[in-house]
């Protein structure tokens, strides 16, 4: 400040001066992205996760339990071959040290074959359901007309002209195969 005679009677008063700083606040969006892979797979098998983001720049942090610990993996991708269904969490973090989080489940394949009656009279349909896989594949021995168009159905409805033997295969979205699950439906 500066001490001057502004009213004209000598007295001097104080003045400041006014100052102007302009600074710059870069503001940047916490980072976009999804998730997509493999969310169903087979005991033993390789789940394969990518993240899809058009942010640049950014790391990616894997882990088993949100905000906690150190990740097990870093990078786009996440391979893991997980004993049991699981829960993965990825930390996406852009240059600036903005983060988002997000979760994906990924289930093994566990199939369980239903068939809620194995003996029919002839003429009558028996019903089998497949469950806890991505999709199915069914065969029947002997060959059985009834089950064309139904092999990759989770449910079949069909109905043997003899006594027939059905398998059923239960995938992951890796195309694994899990051990075949057989049911004899008795004419």
């Amino acid at each position: 400040g500066y001490r001057a005679d502004t009213t004209g009677t000598g007295e001097l008063v104080t003045l400041y001066c006014d100052s102007t700083v302009t600074f710059v606040v870069h503001a940047q969006d916490y980072p976009v992205f999804t998730l997509d892979g493999d969310t169903v797979v087979c005991i033993g098998s390789e789940a394969i996760i990518h993240v899809n983001t058009t942010a640049t720049d950014c790391t990616f942090d894997w882990y088993h339990t949100k905000g906690t610990g150190t990740p097990f993996m870093t990078g786009m991708t996440m391979r893991h071959a997980p004993q049991a269904d699981k829960w993965y969490y990825v930390k996406v973090t852009n240059q600036n040290g903005c983060f988002s989080w997000d979760s994906l489940h990924i289930s093994v394949v566990d199939p369980k074959l239903t068939v809620p009656v194995t003996e029919i009279c002839k003429g009558h349909s028996a019903t089998l359901t497949g469950t806890q896989a991505s999709y199915f594949t069914w065969t029947a021995n002997p060959p059985d007309a009834s089950l064309a168009g139904q092999d990759s159905l989770n449910e079949i409805t069909v109905t043997p002209q003899v006594t027939t033997t059905y398998n059923m295969i239960g995938h992951g979205l890796n195309g694994c195969n899990s051990p075949i699950l057989s049911k004899t439906i008795f004419k």
